[in-house]
């Protein structure tokens, strides 16, 4: 079976940073949204090899269209 993948916004902290933490430790690619890349720095750090940060903020549709293509 391969590898689950899930996509969280918002993973810089609170519920979003917690839920990805979660699903990291059950193994799967995370895939979370952050707007800045101290903050994708900072939770790669935390969570691990398993998450894959896409730099956005939900209101950047350009933004959203590149990290789109980073998830599929």
């Amino acid at each position: 079976m391969p590898k689950r993948s899930i996509l969280i916004t918002g993973v810089s902290t609170g519920i979003g940073l917690s839920l990805a933490k979660i699903f990291a430790q059950k193994n799967y690619n995370v895939f979370g949204s952050v707007r800045k890349q101290a903050d994708a720095d900072k939770v790669k750090a935390e969570i691990g090899p398993n998450f894959i940060p896409l730099i956005f903020d939900v209101t950047d549709h350009e933004a959203i269209k590149k990290s789109v293509k980073i998830v599929e």
